[in-house]
């Protein structure tokens, strides 16, 4: 034997945990250096298999049995069964190779992640199989894959988009003022496209002002993003900006310290950020954090497509195969099997990812273990705190399978063919709220975009009440009625009007015939000279009994106070039918319907909105 060998099966009495009393039989021993022996077989084959190969000597049509060998290993190893799953993990590094197809690839990373599970933490093996990249190589990675794959634009680009619709939708109230809180901003990539677009708009006459809070790791890593920003916005004329880079160490207490200016369009990132988090308990703590202390108009949210539970290994192991799975064989679309590029990618982020997974057993790094969702769970999550889904923009999606088309390599036709074999998909799913990104038939990233669930009238079309008030003062149509939303009959009916009240006009008509009554079932939010846009009453009001009607200016007093009554499940009944009515509308529908409503106020042909008797505030 070898004097290195030799020195290896000595160290392997560090290497391979000790589960024995201090006194063993010679049974036992025997055992223990059979087991010993097992391991060192099985990290000769990984020296091998790290060993340059040449790419005529691959192996095709053995993935099958590769994958089943992962199984084998990762089933022995469940049930403690060591020398079983040595002996599989050795086969599976004599067919594994890290210069391979993508099965031999992200075969050699999982087999890698199993025999750690194996190795005590105080081995040289261990540290050697774990070892953490640098943050230079670290970046190095990050930046490949976002050349070289749609992974990362398709989050960025889809987000950005939905960013710029909300700021589109609230300019007549915001100043032209945008502010991003990003809570991961990884060296500001996501960045350089939202200020080119935001600087394609400006004008000297009207400038945009744009404002990115970002969290970090670290200060280097804050620091580097701030000049890579400040200098890409040097070449951007009327765009006035600022970041500020803050260590995300303080968790909730810095959420509720941000600063917010008057009226600026507030837009929250949560780009690979919340899995990060651990715990639901700590998620829940930050969305609840971002929902109260911040209240923003958009909030996207863009995570990993999967189920990853942290108390169960083999599920976890599944799962995790089948992603990663997915992911090696759509670089093969993206780079040539020779690539340098491939193998940063693969060694320093994917491999890296694959391991921490597969190891992270304990109670503490349970805390930590990056927790993946699939896209029902983390729906369910937002709603529980107070946010609900905004369809994408046509716009949107045409944008992302445009992205789509351009980056795919090998199989642009058929990446937007389900019935078609491969490529990169865009998906558009739970009715157009949510787009993932696919590789085949599996999803690998999916983004959503958010909004506050108690979205009322005003926010919704971008027009606060102060700013409808000081735009309608002077107008006889609105200020006669003393009402700070338009005209209403506040002052015929005797009720008196508040701001930050919105009243749903419910005006009586009697009708006699079945097509008429069947017209009043359906109803309209009105402007005097035609309507805005149509509601259907049943939709927006449930069973409450009440309908809208048209308010025209030639109406009597007796007639414009009269209201249907009728209400029958309260306030509560009408504003979560309102809200459900108003999460079918994309940013292009608000934002059309807001300059509608800013014209109206302009003009004095708005009509309030509101309820006999009872003040309804949709705020």
């Amino acid at each position: 034997m070898l004097e290195a060998d030799q020195d290896e099966l000595l160290d392997l009495r560090l290497a391979v945990p000790d589960a024995s009393g201090a006194e063993q039989s010679g049974a036992k021993k025997r055992k223990r250096n059979d087991e010993e022996g097992k391991t060192l077989e099985f990290l000769r084959m990984r020296e091998a298999m790290l060993k340059p190969r040449d790419p005529r000597a691959r192996e095709n049509g053995n993935g099958l049995r590769l994958i089943h060998l992962l199984l084998l290993s990762a089933t022995a190893i469940d049930e403690k069964k060591l020398r079983l799953a040595a002996d599989n993990l050795a086969d599976l590094y004599r067919n594994a190779s890290l210069s391979g197809d993508s099965v031999q690839r992200v075969a050699a990373y999982f087999a890698d992640g199993l025999a750690a599970r194996l190795l005590s933490r105080e081995s040289p093996f261990y540290a050697a199989i774990m070892e953490e990249p640098t943050r230079e190589e670290e970046l190095a990675a990050f930046t490949d894959l976002y050349r070289a794959s749609p992974y990362f634009q398709f989050a960025h680009f889809t987000a950005n988009q939905a960013i710029i619709e909300a700021f589109e939708t609230e300019e007549a109230r915001n100043g032209r003022s945008l502010h991003v809180i990003d809570f991961d901003v990884s060296y500001g990539f996501q960045w350089p496209s939202l200020i080119q677009s935001l600087s394609d708009k400006a004008t000297p006459a009207e400038p945009v002002h744009l404002r990115i809070t970002g969290f970090g790791t670290n200060s280097d890593e804050l620091r580097e993003t701030e000049t890579r920003l400040v200098n890409f916005t040097k070449g951007c004329v009327n765009l006035d900006f600022k970041f500020e880079g803050l260590i995300w160490d303080t968790g909730n207490e810095a959420v509720a310290a941000l600063k917010k200016n008057k009226n600026e369009t507030v837009a929250v990132n949560l780009m690979f950020h919340l899995h990060k988090l651990g715990s639901s308990s700590k998620i829940n703590e930050v969305l609840k954090s971002v929902h109260h202390s911040l209240n923003p108009s958009v909030l996207v949210l863009v995570e990993q497509e999967g189920s990853r539970n942290p108390k169960s290994f083999l599920s976890r192991f599944m799962e995790s195969l089948h992603y990663f799975a997915a992911m090696f064989d759509s670089l093969d679309d993206c780079l040539p099997p020779d690539s340098s590029e491939r193998l940063r990618i693969e060694r320093n982020q994917l491999g890296r990812e694959i391991k921490s997974m597969l190891n992270c057993d304990g109670d503490e790094e349970r805390r930590y273990l990056k927790r993946y969702e699939r896209l029902e769970t983390w729906k369910g999550r937002m709603e529980s705190v107070g946010f609900r889904g905004v369809k994408f923009s046509s716009r949107s999606v045409s944008q992302a399978k445009l992205l789509l088309k351009i980056r795919s390599h090998c199989s642009a036709v058929d990446s937007f063919d389900r019935r078609g074999g491969g490529g990169f998909r865009a998906f558009e799913r739970d009715g157009g709220r949510a787009l993932s990104l696919g590789w085949q038939d599996r999803h690998l990233i999916t983004a959503s975009v958010m909004m506050h669930a108690s979205l009322g009238i005003s926010s919704l079309f971008g027009v606060s009440t102060e700013n409808i008030s000081e735009r309608t003062q002077g107008i006889p149509s609105v200020s006669r009625y003393r009402c700070s939303y338009g005209t209403s009959d506040a002052q015929t009916s005797g009720r008196r009007s508040r701001r930050g009240q919105y009243w749903l006009v419910c005006l009586s008509e009697k009708r006699k015939t079945t097509k008429e009554k069947e017209e009043r079932k359906n109803g309209f939010l009105f402007l005097q000279g035609g309507p805005i846009h149509p509601f259907s009453a049943k939709e927006l009001l449930g069973e409450v009994g009440i309908y809208i009607g048209k308010a025209g200016k030639n109406k009597t007093k007796k007639q414009k106070s009269e209201v249907v009554a009728g209400l029958t499940e309260g306030h509560e009944q009408i504003r979560s039918n309102l809200n459900t009515t108003i999460s079918s509308w994309s940013h292009g529908q608000i934002r059309d319907y807001h300059e509608n409503l800013r014209l109206a106020a302009e003009s004095g042909r708005l009509i309030n909105l509101g309820i006999k008797g009872q003040r309804l505030d949709l705020m």
